[in-house]
Order: structure tokens, then sequence, then C-alpha cells
């Protein structure tokens, strides 16, 4: 799906709705780019991860707040925290991940550099459910992003960022995440371990250097905006 998603904003080929759904009427979006960077955040990290190596039609991935590959670091700051695998009984394929407030800061949120508005906004329930395909074949898709990673080549440049309050991806575990790449992708990998940061950097104080860096990053391999 993803793939489908670059190839149609490199050709224009998608179609934009001025409704809250597409029930309408729906012309052509009319704007294309053949440059196209591609990020993922947390399980989104785990799609973009093995993106790059199996199409090669980006010019940059950038991988937030996960391990993409299967090296999962020491294990000494412990796993993650808050959130849990209750099976929604109205949609049998989805889980509720978090059921109270507290699961969602607990697994979201450094409190030390988080920005309470953009909390609100996250934490606040009802939430949404999750599909269990996203945790029933975590084994399968390491192995899958293993050897993606391994066909990356030097064209395309990656940057991994996390943060250093991640208890998903802990720094033992992105630091293992980022040697794995170095060793085995073939190309200009980079990483960034934000500051006084939790699992959802977004809601963290530290957003703002997080883009700055991005940008900085992407203007350096000559992909400036």
């Amino acid at each position: 799906m993803l793939h489908q998603v670059v190839d149609a904003v490199k050709t224009g080929a998608y179609r934009t709705t001025s409704g809250a759904d597409c029930s309408g009427a729906t012309p052509a979006g009319g704007m294309s780019n053949r440059t196209v960077a591609i990020i993922g955040h947390s399980a989104g990290g785990w799609i973009v991860a093995g993106y790059p190596g199996t199409y090669h039609d980006v010019a940059a991935m950038i991988q937030t707040d996960i391990t993409g590959s299967s090296s999962q670091g020491d294990g000494s700051e412990g796993g993650s925290k808050g959130g849990g695998f209750t099976p929604d009984p109205q949609h049998p394929d989805y889980f509720q991940f978090f059921q109270t407030r507290q699961n969602c800061e607990d697994f979201n949120v450094y409190p030390t550099g988080a920005v309470p508005s953009a909390v609100d906004a996250a934490c606040t329930p009802p939430f949404l459910d999750s599909p269990f395909g996203e945790i029933a074949d975590i084994a399968a898709m390491y192995a899958e992003n293993d050897v993606a990673i391994s066909q990356i080549g030097p064209g395309i440049p990656v940057l991994l960022t996390s943060g250093d309050h991640d208890t998903t991806a802990p720094p033992s575990a992105a630091r293992a995440d980022f040697a794995y790449y170095q060793a085995h992708c073939g190309c200009d990998v980079s990483q960034i371990i934000l500051p006084d940061t939790g699992h959802l950097f977004q809601v963290h104080a530290s957003l703002a250097g997080w883009v700055r860096d991005v940008v900085s990053w992407l203007r350096a391999r000559g992909l400036a905006p």
C-alpha cells in the first residue's frame, strides 16, 4: 500500500475530496513530485524499514521510535510500559492497546520533556483500536526487514531517530539497530537520539529540534525543501 501511495505522489495519480469522506466528488489531485521521502513512527517504522531495500523508489527513509531490524540490544532498560492486547469484542481482528489515559501516558510520554497540551490531544480517550496483524507477525516482519535492509545500497540515505526515554526503542536497542544498519545496509545511515523524550516524540518539546535536524539532514544530502 505504501508503494502505491509513493507512486501516486510521484505521478499525481490520486484524488481529493472536499467532503468529510470519499462518498462525494473526488477530483484529480493535480500535484506531483518525483522526490519522495518516507517517515514511519512506531509500527509505521517497521513498514518504512523494509521499504527502500524492496522498492528503491524513494529519496530517503526516516525511521522513528522503533527498531527496524532484528537486533534488539541488551534489554537493560526493561520493556515497554503501558498498553495491552485486550481484544475488541465488536472487532475480533483488532485489540484495544490503550484503555485509559494512564495507559497512553505510560507508553508514550516522558513527563520531564512533555508538552501538556500535546499530551492532552494524544492521550484523551477514546482511543482507536489497533490491528492484531501489527503484533501477530513480528518475528516474520523482522526477518523480512533484515533481508530488505541488506538490499538498500548507497543510493538511499537512512536516518534513525528515537527518544532517550522511549521504553519501546530504548537507547541500547536503538544503538544496536543503528549498528545493524551500519553493518548491513551499504547505505548512508545516521542516528539521532532525542533528549528528554518518550515514545511519542510529537508530544515533547524536542519536536522542534527534531524537525530542524531532519531538514538539515535532508538538505545535506541534496534534498533541500
